[in-house]
């Protein structure tokens, strides 16, 4: 896995580098922000200031547009504490407030001949893709259902990014999915999800883990 500061950036901070398409972003000294095309949600991360002035850059992140969610991300744990003081929260299940980047420049491994890998290329293939991601993780029927109410925006908006999915079938059974957004400092996995009959059966490359990275809310 390579190490150098540009992948490195890129890792620990993709929102930074997503396709801007007009949304807005805002380039501080110390974070970027940016705001989703619908404004509901809004990223931090790059964040490059002390912990006591946490509260101070959560009430001028919210200000932005305080009807969004926000959603920050840091690897330094300090940071992370100090945003809980500042009102900030862990986000729900099935999501945790801890992970780890990966990032690599190497040609990725080839698919097993057992595997047919498809390009999502319709709507319908996107709802697939898509409902691959609900049954392997454990979100509410809540959040299922308002985002399959959503899924029409949301697939024309990854083609407005130039993002790409990927369905893999094994024995002629949609068993896995995976999202990509090109972005300036490389392609971005935007998820990834395998049914979970299909575990432990589908090949996986190596990867080498690379330093956590910390997220946290806050909502209005």
């Amino acid at each position: 896995m390579p190490t150098s500061t540009p992948l490195r950036a890129f890792a620990e901070a993709p929102g930074a580098y997503f396709p801007r398409l007009g949304n807005e972003a805002v380039d501080d000294e110390r974070f970027y922000v940016s705001v989703s095309y619908d404004r509901k949600w809004i990223n931090a991360c790059r964040l490059d200031f002390g912990p006591g002035d946490a509260a101070e850059v959560v009430q001028e992140v919210h200000a932005i547009e305080p009807e969004a969610v926000g959603s920050w991300i840091t690897p330094r744990a300090d940071l992370v504490e100090a945003l809980r003081e500042a009102g900030c929260r862990d986000p729900g299940p099935p999501l945790v407030h801890a992970f780890t980047p990966l990032a690599t420049d190497r040609e990725p491994p080839a698919a097993a001949p057992e595997i047919e890998v498809r390009r999502v290329d319709t709507f319908e293939d996107f709802v697939v893709a898509v409902e691959l991601e609900f049954t392997a993780e454990g979100w509410t029927d809540e959040v299922r259902e308002a985002r399959r109410a959503g899924l029409r925006e949301s697939y024309e908006h990854r083609l407005r990014l130039g993002s790409g999915s990927w369905v893999a079938y094994l024995d002629g059974q949609a068993v896995a999915s995976a999202g990509a957004v090109p972005c300036s400092g490389g392609l971005y996995l935007g998820g990834a999800a395998t049914h979970p009959d299909a575990r432990g059966r589908l090949p996986r490359p190596r990867a080498t883990p690379r330093p956590r990275l910390h997220r946290t809310r806050n909502r209005p």
